[in-house]
């Protein structure tokens, strides 16, 4: 569910991780064909997530996340 709602923006990749550590979600994402400037992109996620499904997370900008072949490992705890 949480990758749906994630997929709805345009500006994000398809590349991202979902970490969850003590019960606080934190979405690593990288961005896609957006002017949006690292900070306005995070607030732009949290503000969705909590808009859609009602959940807090922070949110990471990130540019190096890896590349993997096959079934991608999303969810990390």
């Amino acid at each position: 569910m949480i990758e749906h709602f994630l997929m709805e923006l345009p500006d994000v990749g398809l590349w991202y991780h979902l970490k969850l550590n003590k019960g606080e979600l934190t979405i690593e994402a990288e961005k896609f064909r957006t002017d949006l400037s690292d900070k306005k992109l995070a607030k732009k996620i949290r503000k969705h997530m909590k808009d859609r499904i009602g959940i807090d997370c922070n949110v990471v900008i990130r540019d190096d996340i890896p590349r993997t072949f096959g079934k991608a490992t999303r969810v990390f705890n």
